[in-house]
């Protein structure tokens, strides 16, 4: 089994912002991956921060990760409403996060592996959850950043 990490739009466009996609690149050697919904934010943050564009063509991501059985796609709902405050008036605002979520924690094929964030809400969530976090990413003004590494346990799973 590999160890995968999910890195979310945040973080890719914190890399992108500093120009250093490259870093992040060979940080993940060939282990990065995404879902859709995160793939479809960093296509709209390109706006902003057009190196983004070469996570769409370079695929060190590889293909975005589709969610689309009607059980799953209800569950990763019910995780972005419940958990991070998602409403029926914006579908989008944080499916990214449910679906890393959802795919970690419930498929088998990426248990085990790493969700990188700098979301508050995801840290809180993951520690409710009692999963394995680090918490080492300096961020602006000096303050220590959290960077949350999610990773599943097999025999667990999300409630919603």
């Amino acid at each position: 089994m590999s160890t995968f990490l999910f890195p979310d739009n945040t973080v890719l466009c914190n890399f992108a912002a500093v120009e250093r996609l490259d870093l992040l690149q060979a940080v993940l050697n060939g282990r990065g991956r995404w879902t859709a919904a995160v793939a479809y934010e960093t296509s709209k943050s390109t706006r902003f921060l057009p190196a983004l564009t070469s996570l769409a063509t370079g695929g060190w991501l590889e293909e975005p990760i589709e969610i689309t059985a009607d059980a799953d796609v209800q569950h990763v709902n019910r995780v972005r409403r419940a958990v991070f405050g998602g409403t029926d008036d914006e579908p989008l605002k944080h499916l990214g996060e449910a679906e890393t979520c959802f795919v970690i924690k419930e498929w088998a094929a990426f248990a085990g592996s790493w969700w990188i964030s700098d979301d508050r809400e995801a840290l809180r969530y993951a520690r409710f959850q009692h999963h394995d976090l680090r918490d080492d990413r300096p961020c602006e003004h000096g303050r220590r950043g959290r960077v949350t590494s999610l990773t599943s346990r097999p025999s667990t799973s999300w409630s919603s």
